[in-house]
């Protein structure tokens, strides 16, 4: 399943046009991982300081650099991309990188001793690089985190993950994501991305 999983990723982005290796600038596809690791683990030891809102401004910035944010929203609404008003597509970009630091703000929101570590790598023929990695907890099993990266204008960048190498973050956004704007069009995507949002938010919060 995971291997046909991966075929279909890369059959995408090998539709799309990658730079030659030697204009490529930057971190290389694991130093891309371990900046957005570091960067998780920095907010993870200070979380009940912080704060979901401090969480959230302190990761944004690692999150858009880290992401190809504008290519995994294309992905994630598939066909339905091409007919929309710039606008609309503008405003989903938008909601996606939101969503994506909201998730990363409300999920590591506490430290007990946990490290992150990369142990593999895989390069593909497409400009393609998986990164498996697994955060180490003392109290539970590792969760493993497969990111996948491709390269592209500004050096490395994730546009998926898989987590405990299997499920893929963005197969289960464009199946969502598809269904409901096939039925119910954009403005209802874009109020179901908002929603998920605020939830994140407010449970954190709460919590």
């Amino acid at each position: 399943m995971l291997r046909h999983i991966f075929a279909a990723i890369l059959v995408i982005l090998l539709c799309m046009t990658s730079p030659r290796a030697e204009e490529v600038e930057g971190a290389s596809a694991r130093e891309r991982v371990e900046y957005l690791h570091a960067a998780i683990l920095k907010v993870m030891i200070d979380a009940k300081n912080l704060g979901y809102t401090g969480r959230y401004d302190e990761l944004e910035p690692t999150v858009r650099q880290s992401y190809d944010l504008p290519l995994i929203t294309k992905l994630s609404i598939g066909r339905y991309w091409k007919d929309l008003e710039t606008q609309d597509k503008v405003k989903l970009v938008d909601a996606v990188t939101r969503l994506t630091i909201a998730t990363y703000a409300a999920r590591f929101k506490g430290y007990s001793g946990q490290n992150f570590e990369v142990f593999d790598e895989e390069t593909t023929e497409a400009d393609v690089v998986v990164i498996k990695s697994r955060l180490n907890r003392t109290d539970n099993e590792p969760v493993q985190f497969d990111y996948v990266l491709r390269n592209s204008d500004d050096g490395w960048h994730i546009v998926d993950v898989f987590l405990d190498g299997k499920y893929s973050e963005l197969a289960t956004r464009r199946s969502e994501y598809t269904g409901v704007i096939g039925r119910s069009g954009v403005d209802d995507l874009l109020d179901t991305i908002e929603e998920k949002i605020s939830f994140l938010r407010d449970d954190s919060v709460r919590q």
